[in-house]
């Protein structure tokens, strides 16, 4: 419960402000989500690989990930839990 309480998503100004390549995005969002994943992992390599081929997020540039990929990334991650990642699409192409 404690956990909880102390629960922080990482605002804008806290991302990582230099691309990252995807074992270190992976790493960056367990570290920050994957205490509130309790059965599975926040976020994987393949996921973030079906994310850039179904178009929602947008592919890295020389294989790294910035600042605004990683946002949606801890977007999506959170929202896949109540959404299916149809809706998630849907729902980033509004914003």
């Amino acid at each position: 419960m404690e956990d909880i309480k102390n629960f922080h998503i990482p605002r804008w100004e806290e991302l990582p402000d230099f691309p990252l390549y995807i074992e270190q995005v992976v790493n960056y969002i367990e570290s920050k989500l994957g205490k509130f994943s309790f059965d599975e992992k926040m976020i994987t390599s393949s996921m973030i690989n079906n994310y850039v081929k179904h178009g929602i997020v947008k592919a890295p540039v020389k294989k790294k990930y910035d600042r605004d990929q990683i946002a949606y990334f801890i977007v999506i991650c959170i929202l896949k839990k109540s959404y299916s990642l149809e809706e998630v699409g849907k729902l980033l192409q509004i914003q």
